[in-house]
């Protein structure tokens, strides 16, 4: 479920966005985009929560992930990879040359639009 709105008026597009979803598992996923804040604003952040403590990691700077847990917090960086889509282009490729499995099925094409239809509509 999800709610989606253009806040802002500076364009035709949706620039806040929030949604949930519950997974078969039971885990429920809360997000929340805002595309058209200020800057001192700004906030680019992934909290995954769970029994034994949380992560947290940028979805964009790609070099910190944070874990706390009843021990304490620790703080892991990292080089972000050169080129970080090339496993699926590598895979993409071997399809299509009938080498291999379509890594991205439209199935999956499928379920992300029902998502982000969710959210949207």
């Amino acid at each position: 479920k999800g709610l989606a709105s253009n806040q802002s008026a500076i364009y035709e597009a949706t620039d806040a966005v929030a949604g949930t979803i519950e997974f078969e598992s039971g885990a429920i996923f809360s997000g929340q985009w805002n595309f058209s804040v200020n800057s001192e604003s700004e906030l680019d952040s992934c909290e995954i929560l769970g029994t034994e403590g949380k992560m947290s990691f940028p979805i964009f700077d790609h070099q910190k992930i944070e874990l706390t847990t009843r021990n304490g917090r620790e703080e892991m960086r990292f080089q972000p990879l050169e080129h970080v889509q090339q496993p699926m282009i590598a895979q993409v490729v071997q399809y299509f040359l009938g080498k291999s499995y379509n890594p991205g099925d439209g199935q999956n094409g499928v379920e992300v639009m029902r998502l982000i239809d969710a959210f949207t509509s």
